[in-house]
């Protein structure tokens, strides 16, 4: 008696995409004021109820953004129910650099950080550096909890494929990501996620960003069954049969004439 061949239907979630619109930049000024809100904007202001000199605050304490980043410039943008402060840091002197981070203007949570930042002159790296990308992580997941502590809870690591090698010559600064996405019902949700970029020399955070949508609604797991015995059925219902295709030399070809 033949085993029977058992087919599964797998149901999966259906997410909505956001477009981010690029952010429109306030006139360029001191950090040692507290500017006024912009007057150029990309949305409806009023949304924001934590203001423009708080997010400013919080993001030079949190990064220590300190004096010698003396360009700033802000932004603000609405957006399917959400606004958020743009805020851009520049540092014109060696070794240059720029810093950008994005708050939530109703919450006040950080959702976003990248910072870059030139070879101070004269520095040069070789070997391994000082962090491998297992301490890296453990650094990736402290910032994580420190700054989206309702978010990473919800997640896993992805492993990484592609761990970085950086070898025992010459190299540049290395820097590890890591990619922890959102969980759900025990399923990997992998559109959401909290992304972020450690410097394998300093040990510093170089990046952040939050991308999540918490309007989402997940279809409930009850009755489904497990990865693991569909994995069991599977396995017991369907024969796998190997298959060698034939090489060019075996096969026949066949011509018509006319």
């Amino acid at each position: 008696m033949g085993k029977k061949i058992v087919s599964a239907l797998v149901a999966g979630c259906l997410a909505t995409g956001l477009v981010f619109n690029q952010p429109v930049f306030a006139e360029v000024v001191k950090t040692s004021v507290i500017p006024k809100p912009p007057t150029e904007i990309d949305g409806d202001l009023s949304k924001a109820k934590f203001p423009l000199d708080k997010a400013i605050e919080k993001a030079k304490e949190v990064f220590a953004i300190g004096s010698d980043y003396e360009g700033f410039k802000s932004g603000f943008n609405s957006y399917d129910g959400r606004a958020e402060w743009q805020l851009n840091w520049n540092r014109e002197t060696e070794p240059s650099g720029n810093i950008s981070v994005r708050i939530d203007a109703i919450t006040g949570e950080i959702i976003g950080m990248d910072r870059w930042q030139d070879i101070p002159p004269g520095q040069r790296y070789s070997g391994p550096p000082k962090y491998s990308y297992e301490e890296a992580g453990k650094l990736a997941r402290e910032w994580a909890k420190k700054l989206m502590p309702h978010y990473i809870s919800q997640t896993r690591l992805v492993p990484n494929q592609e761990q970085p090698f950086f070898g025992y010559g010459d190299r540049g600064p290395a820097e590890y990501y890591y990619n922890f996405a959102r969980v759900v019902n025990g399923v990997t949700f992998p559109e959401h996620n909290i992304y972020v970029r450690i410097n394998g020399d300093a040990g510093e955070i170089m990046g952040i960003n939050l991308n999540w949508d918490n309007k989402l609604n997940f279809p409930s797991v009850a009755g489904k069954i497990s990865t693991a015995q569909a994995e069991k059925v599977f396995g017991e219902n369907v024969e796998l049969v190997y298959f060698r295709p034939p090489g060019p030399r075996q096969r026949r070809s066949s011509w018509c004439t006319g």
